[in-house]
């Protein structure tokens, strides 16, 4: 079965938070299933958070962190993250609408094969520097 491991950044665990990735406490991670199975993996420290919002540095130390990580998911998008598209093996992605971590990863088995295409092209090496936007979903799977 296909699986992808996600990152969802947030300040509490619970919600994903309002603003830039690299900004957020922690990151929670996750598997979600092709069939929209998900299993906590653990939360992490983000250790880079009170470094310049737009510096290399801190994108590399959220890089070494999230190594395992095929997905990131935010609700902003940033200089680094668009980094992060150009240059790294890691496939962001933009659920703007999302409001908590359950519901971003709904969102991610929703569009689960559309993610799962986008990092199958990363693992062949293309890199691209537009972060794509997913459908967000609500707890009954609809559309908002």
């Amino acid at each position: 079965m296909k699986t992808l491991r996600v990152c969802v950044g947030s300040n509490d665990g619970t919600s994903v938070a309002q603003t830039h990735m690299g900004d957020t406490l922690r990151f929670s991670i996750h598997d979600v299933s092709e069939d929209q199975r998900t299993t906590h993996i653990g939360d992490r420290k983000n250790t880079a958070v009170d470094l310049d919002h737009a510096g290399a540095d801190k994108m590399k130390i959220i890089v070494q962190i999230l190594d395992d990580v095929d997905l990131l998911v935010a609700a902003k998008n940033s200089p680094n993250f668009r980094r992060i598209a150009a240059s790294t093996k890691h496939q962001p992605v933009l659920l703007p609408k999302v409001k908590t971590i359950q519901q971003a990863l709904a969102s991610i088995g929703y569009s689960f094969q559309q993610a799962f295409d986008l990092v199958t092209e990363r693992r062949n090496g293309k890199r691209v520097e537009d972060v794509p936007m997913l459908p967000v979903v609500d707890g009954t799977g609809m559309r908002v």
